[in-house]
């Protein structure tokens, strides 16, 4: 079956299903679901993750590499934000840093919310919560107390000021691309 990214995006999006467009067959994404989670619990590599998506699945390479990083990014940021949710975390950790990899990959509007700083539970990251696209290498990572307080971002009450970059006007997540698929109800 030939699916279009839109079909891929409903997907993923409107239906909460398991973001793959080519399979339509409940039986095979579940295969794929259950063999997503063991090989993240297990740390397998790309690599070796692509041969078991392309030998459980009638991915083309690049589709099986879309499947696998997508939805590794997705579990990977959505645990940055349950563990910074946790109260005792929270108390040293209270921010997310927005992070980029800056390089000729990197979309322009990904790297427009480079560098985003705002509280763990700040509603911005309703619509920032990395992956903000199909292949998105952005993430968030936890700023301490004691990072806040150097760069100036941590009131007296000890509540987060938000520091947006120059260039976030221009930050989005991709057309038609929902910013954590439900990420943020799961953490």
């Amino acid at each position: 079956l030939e699916n279009s990214s839109r079909e891929l995006s409903r997907l993923y999006n409107v239906d909460h299903v398991f973001g793959m467009a080519r399979s339509i067959d409940q039986v095979l994404t579940e295969r794929v679901q259950k063999a997503l989670v063991e090989m993240e619990r297990s740390g397998v590599g790309f690599f070796d993750a692509e041969k078991v998506l392309l030998e459980i699945t009638p991915f083309t390479r690049s589709y099986a590499d879309t499947v696998y990083r997508t939805n590794l990014s997705t579990n990977y940021n959505i645990g940055r934000i349950q563990q910074a949710a946790d109260p005792e975390v929270k108390e040293i950790i209270p921010a997310l840093e927005f992070n980029s990899l800056i390089d000729s990959r990197t979309r322009k509007n990904h790297a427009a919310a480079h560098g985003m700083i705002a509280a763990t539970d700040d509603p911005i990251f309703r619509q920032f919560m990395p992956p903000l696209g199909y292949n998105c290498r952005c993430s968030v990572e936890t700023l301490s107390r004691w990072e806040l307080e150097s760069k100036g971002l941590l009131r007296k009450d000890g509540s987060v000021v938000r520091y947006l970059p120059p260039t976030f006007p221009m930050a989005h997540p991709d057309e038609g691309f929902k910013v954590g698929a439900g990420s943020w109800e799961a953490a």
